[in-house]
């Protein structure tokens, strides 16, 4: 095991807003797996009387009215684009997301020092794991060896039995497994952080 070691104490995938808080209160750290907030000029363009000049729908402008700061680095970093928040259906999930952040005293959209935002497929994929096709009834096969990899890569990682069958059974826990580990790796400074020209 060497100087790694973690111990899953808890895991679900039935948590209401206030069980998650709940739990937020007793940990060291926490790891969501959503975005904490939309981008500056998607906000500008919603809450304003955009101009209908062509002109200003060009590609770029596009761009930054569906992707964060965050999203660009993730790309920057993995060539795969994370969901949009602005033009796709985590957008809702954003939303609850803005209230736990609430919640939990957040008020720093990059964090703060204690709330991470976490990117699965990233990790994994940083990991040298499979990070795309594991979700839902099609993706059971590759989830089944996603597992098993897991797992050989983390021989330090301690986990009953009850919870490994949830972990198998639910491509939702796993993610909040990963999330749990990066969150982790974050506080321990070994995962990719805003710089300061990212901050603002």
């Amino acid at each position: 095991m060497g100087r790694w070691r973690a111990k899953v104490e808890h895991l679900t995938t039935e948590g209401s807003d206030q069980a998650i808080l709940d739990l937020h209160q007793s940990c060291d750290v926490t790891g969501i797996d959503m975005p904490f907030g939309w981008p500056e000029p998607f906000v500008d363009f919603v809450s304003e009387n955009p101009s209908t000049d062509p002109k200003e729908w060009s590609d770029e402008w596009k761009k930054k009215l569906r992707f964060r700061r965050t999203d660009l680095a993730v790309h920057e970093i993995t060539g795969f684009w994370p969901l949009s928040v602005s033009s796709d259906r985590i957008a809702i999930p954003a939303m609850r997301c803005r209230g736990l952040l609430t919640g939990m005293n957040v008020t720093e959209r990059s964090g703060d020092g204690r709330v991470f935002e976490v990117y699965p497929a990233a990790a994994l994929w940083r990991w040298g794991l499979i990070h795309r096709g594991y979700k839902g009834k099609k993706g059971r096969e590759i989830f089944g060896r996603l597992v098993d990899n897991l797992f050989k890569l983390c021989p330090w990682l301690e986990i009953d039995s009850a919870a490994r069958e949830i972990l198998t059974e639910k491509d939702d826990a796993f993610d909040a497994l990963i999330c749990t580990l990066v969150a982790r790796g974050a506080a321990l400074g070994l995962t990719v952080r805003p710089g300061p020209e990212d901050l603002e």
